[in-house]
């Protein structure tokens, strides 16, 4: 993704206004996780979702759109896993690094998520 990709991406108002189990089906992660950016569709995950094609683009204005909200959705829990972290270290700012950087590691580099990272850096 260029320069100008990197702003910041969030799903459209009604997006918001759909139950949590039905924003969770619509941002299908495993597409991303599956291929490159370049080769997941719109159809896709539609299919997947279960859900009309017009509906995917009342939520999210594209297919970046919907991939920066998977993003977001996971950076969101990459932080909440130091906080984690910290308090199970009993604040222990130096023990809560280290067990956050042997996590961290664990799920860039893991198999399911290694894409939804390595697309956002690379492309």
């Amino acid at each position: 993704m260029t320069p100008c990709h990197m702003e910041e991406k969030i799903p459209k108002e009604v997006f918001y206004n759909l139950t949590k189990e039905k924003q969770e089906k619509i941002i299908f992660v495993e597409a991303f996780e599956a291929k490159p950016f370049q080769k997941v569709n719109v159809k896709e995950i539609v299919e997947k979702a279960g859900i009309a094609r017009s509906s995917f683009y009342q939520y999210f204005k594209n297919l970046e759109d919907a991939y920066f909200t998977i993003l977001n959705k996971e950076t969101v829990d990459i932080h909440k896993l130091f906080m984690k972290m910290f308090l199970l270290k009993n604040r222990n700012l130096s023990e809560a690094l280290i067990a956050y950087g042997h996590k961290i590691a664990d799920i860039l580099f893991d198999e399911n998520t290694y894409m939804i990272y390595k697309n956002r850096y690379l492309y």
